[in-house]
């Protein structure tokens, strides 16, 4: 960063990566919506009382389209909406937080320009979820929470027996613990630790890649290590989505790597080609080796790993999924999966059934879904609780089965939005993958776009298995993805689509 910026920049430059950091925190609300605040603040001042727009020779055309098109339809779908008042409600709360995470991000690219935070800054700010998580659980494993402690702990505690811990080692007292697996620091949503982790993941991937392409072998093995301490947070807070999505983005980025510099055609120095080569080989492998032993750790010591095959297919064994979901399940069903699984011990159906509130009724949910999407296409108030008022509704009194949501981000789109909504967003997210796609090819290679397609893969791709497209979720994909598409832009003539060169401060 140039320290020579403005005081105001520098404001923008700061609170901006404390706002990416912190976005993905439990119990940061508050401060979130003064740092979203802040920026907006900021932003409005340099476009209304400066010469910025000129100076940068911005035009509103080049906000893409399918972005326009979003915000529109958010502020005008109340006025369709069935539930009116819970429709303006939500668009004064998640979706219009939303629409300023976006402007944010690309106020704050379009004023700081190049000396804006860099790709590395952006991957660090991330990783701050996932330093907190370690930091506790060395914490947790020095004895510092006490021989018995859930796998979460909240903030008060934490401070409770960081005090004990601290009159004891006054005294010459020690408590000794058995490494923490399972433990999830003081959020108890893994959720946010997995979005963080997989994020700064793919951020330093790409660090990793032009590291290496420039020749900066130490900030190569840094960002090669920080992917592993990422891997390494969401193992022991067993993290299964997180542990998923992350080796699946990693394949992506590999695959798309390879398929790239096949393109190009991209020849590495001769000079030391082997030793570098051989050093990058073995530097990997290590590395998997020591991701895989803490993956075959979890996985053995984990029962929810076990059979999850099994409890997957059983969600499909439910004659009446809305029927299961308001009254449980039923005598035909239970000796249906008894039957199915006759061979095995007792013990193992019991778990089948009981997997019914996890993974198997997740399968439900995803059926019950499509069941409640045939008949509220149009969508109903743009609530993240939209299908827990349809499935009340329908069940006639509170489901015995409680989901917060369908575990699936795009029907709960449509259920709160209508099918349209849900298209809309998918236009702009595949919109900034494609866009990151392309220019990624160009032979004026941007790392800047290259990390715009994973980041905006990867929240595709996730929304699938999750209901990711709400409350902060929104604004941590909108800030990182507005910033990343509009970085890639030179700083100066932004209004006239310049794409920057190869120059990018990693």
């Amino acid at each position: 960063m140039n320290y020579k910026l403005p005081i105001s920049f520098r404001g923008v430059y700061w609170i901006f990566l404390a706002y990416l950091a912190i976005l993905p925190l439990a119990n940061t609300t508050a401060l979130r919506n003064i740092f979203l605040l802040t920026l907006v603040c900021l932003i409005g001042y340099h476009i209304f009382f400066t010469n910025f727009l000129v100076e940068k020779d911005f035009e509103l055309r080049s906000i893409p389209l399918p972005l326009v098109v979003w915000f529109c339809f958010l502020i005008l779908f109340p006025l369709w909406a069935e539930q009116t008042d819970v429709a303006w409600m939500n668009l004064k709360g998640q979706w219009g937080q939303s629409i300023l995470a976006w402007c944010v991000g690309i106020g704050v690219a379009l004023i700081l320009g190049r000396q804006g935070p860099s790709l590395w800054g952006l991957a660090v700010a991330s990783t701050l979820p996932v330093v907190i998580h370690l930091t506790l659980t060395l914490l947790a494993w020095s004895g510092a929470f006490g021989t018995n402690f859930s796998d979460s702990i909240s903030i008060g505690e934490i401070w409770s027996s960081l005090i004990q811990m601290f009159d004891s080692s006054m005294h010459g007292d020690s408590v000794s613990h058995g490494f923490p697996w399972g433990f999830r620091g003081y959020d108890p949503m893994h959720g946010n630790l997995g979005y963080a982790a997989c994020q700064a993941i793919v951020l330093f991937v790409v660090c990793a890649d032009i590291a290496w392409r420039k020749d900066q072998h130490d900030r190569f093995w840094a960002a090669v290590a920080a992917v592993t301490l990422c891997f390494l947070s969401v193992f022991i807070a067993s993290s299964r989505g997180a542990v998923l999505f992350g080796i699946v983005m990693l394949l992506i980025a590999s695959v798309a790597i390879y398929f790239r510099n096949l393109q190009k055609k991209i020849a590495y120095k001769k000079r030391n080609s082997r030793r570098l080569n051989f050093r990058l080989l073995f530097g990997v492998l290590i590395s998997l080796i020591f991701v895989g032993a803490f993956a075959v750790k979890i996985v053995g010591s984990d029962s929810r790993w076990v059979g999850v095959v099994d409890k997957m297919s059983v969600g499909f064994d439910i004659e009446n999924p809305i029927d299961f979901l308001c009254n449980g399940l039923s005598l035909a069903d239970q000796e249906k999966i008894k039957y199915r699984y006759r061979n095995e011990l007792p013990k193992y159906s019991d778990e089948l059934i009981g997997s019914l509130s996890s993974d198997g009724g997740r399968v439900v949910l995803m059926r019950a879904g499509f069941s409640l999407i045939l008949e509220n296409w149009r969508g109903i108030d743009g609530s993240r609780s939209t299908y827990e008022r349809l499935i009340e509704n329908k069940c006639g009194h509170p489901p015995v089965m409680h989901f917060a949501h369908t575990h699936q981000a795009w029907m709960d789109v449509i259920l709160a939005l209508g099918l349209v909504g849900a298209l809309l967003l998918a236009w702009v997210f595949i919109f900034f993958m494609l866009e990151g796609w392309r220019n990624t090819k160009r032979l004026d290679f941007s790392a800047w776009a290259f990390a715009l397609f994973l980041i905006t893969m990867f929240w595709i791709l996730r929304g699938f298995m999750d209901s990711v497209y709400r409350e902060h979720y929104l604004q941590m994909q909108a800030t990182i993805i507005s910033y990343l598409y509009f970085r890639k832009y030179n700083s100066i003539d932004i209004g006239k689509n310049y794409v920057t060169s190869l120059k990018i401060n990693v």
